[in-house]
């Protein structure tokens, strides 16, 4: 569940396992800031304060070309692990992500954030995101938040296509028209 800025997690694997002795287990977390996905950036990110512990977190997933240079150094065996894990599961045809983390302490994450709030409502600066400028500072903050990160592993998914498009393909391919699908993540 999600009300305003605070999320409720229900810890399933949780409740699985506990559901004889105990309830399911309920988890909040605050949202802190969402730096959106777009295909420039290949990735989205969330910044996250536990209440429990008042860690703040940030977690961040995409494309494996724009995460790997953002990896923390020292993890070569997992890295190793989820890249061949990857590579079996985009031959599958599964659209695969990377998931990453970092903890963020509290004065660090406060003055980065003042700075990307000011930058954020600068209209210049929105201009130039807007354009496509590789120079703005909008961009530059949200990389510089993004690094050093730990791996956490990666997702698969089927990635379906709309309805109606199976269907459009096999018209084509049966009136003789060679397709391709490019899907910008794995050949």
């Amino acid at each position: 569940d999600r009300k305003d800025n605070v999320v409720t997690l229900l810890d399933r694997f949780h409740f699985h396992w506990q559901r004889t002795t105990r309830g399911a287990s309920c988890e909040r977390i605050e949202v802190l800031l969402t730096i959106p996905f777009s295909s420039k950036r290949k990735r989205m990110s969330v910044v996250v304060r536990d209440p429990a512990t008042q860690t703040i977190s940030l977690l961040c997933k995409g494309a494996d070309t724009v995460m790997l240079p953002r990896l923390k150094g020292g993890q070569d065996a997992l890295l190793r692990d989820t890249l061949r894990q990857v590579e079996d599961f985009a031959v599958e045809g599964l659209r695969c992500l990377f998931i990453a983390a970092a903890t963020l302490r509290e004065k660090d994450f406060a003055r980065w954030k003042e700075e990307y709030d000011r930058v954020s409502t600068d209209l210049r600066e929105l201009e130039k995101k807007h354009k496509g400028d590789a120079k703005n500072k909008i961009e530059e903050l949200e990389d510089v938040l993004e690094q050093s990160l730990f791996l956490l592993g990666a997702t698969a998914i089927e990635d379906k296509l709309q309805a109606g498009v199976p269907d459009c393909i096999a018209q084509l391919v049966q009136a003789g028209t060679v397709v391709w699908v490019l899907t910008g993540d794995k050949e």
